[in-house]
């Protein structure tokens, strides 16, 4: 190899998301992903004046697999293995890892943790969810975006009644009704609702 992958690596990329958006297969998604990480963390060694570049691609990858394997999203068509989530999962940790080591800035890191929660909640862990999003909240805040500040806080809420039902459902009701009131925000809702849906809540 004579050159970074770049090329490879943002191929890999657009076929992962042909199998998943147009095929609907995630193993085919997952087998590409598999090569494509493992291609892309070698070739970092080899080309260390292009591993910021390099590992930006792998970390794309990882939150790839991680969002798709994630059945908070409901997504029609799409059935992971309970192999294929708790890959997933790994996924999600390796993204995060990226995001702090390329230092990638507020509000990515804030969106990796958020999906490392997003998994856990999703998998029965809501305590340890509820950490997760407590760290994505504080980076949304230092990113200053309003979207993913409300956001991460109906799931924080949504952990909360998960783990404990320290929060009730009519409080959750009642934030996501203020979402829905505000254009910067309002098409966000429905994405916490489908994930409390599968959790077994209604909200």
């Amino acid at each position: 190899m004579n050159e970074p992958p770049f090329e490879f690596l943002t191929a890999a990329s657009a076929e992962m998301r042909d199998y998943y958006w147009k095929k609907k297969d995630l193993s085919s998604c997952l087998r590409v992903s598999r090569e494509a990480i493992l291609f892309g963390q070698d070739a970092a060694d080899d080309f260390p004046d292009a591993l910021v570049e390099i590992l930006s691609l792998v970390k794309r990858l990882c939150y790839d697999v991680a969002s798709f394997t994630w059945i908070g999203w409901d997504e029609p068509g799409i059935h992971p293995t309970e192999s294929e989530i708790q890959e997933g999962l790994a996924m999600a940790r390796m993204n995060l890892q990226y995001a702090i080591r390329l230092e990638k800035g507020d509000l990515p890191t804030s969106r990796a943790y958020w999906m490392v929660g997003a998994h856990l909640l999703t998998s029965n862990h809501a305590h340890e969810a509820i950490a997760e999003f407590e760290e994505a909240e504080s980076y949304a805040i230092l990113a200053a975006s309003k979207p993913d500040i409300k956001l991460v806080q109906a799931y924080l809420l949504l952990a909360q009644q998960a783990a404990d039902r320290s929060v009730t459902s009519d409080r959750l009701n009642q934030f996501l009704h203020a979402m829905d009131q505000h254009e910067e925000t309002a098409s966000l809702t429905q994405q916490v609702r489908t994930a409390a849906s599968v959790i077994g809540w209604d909200c």
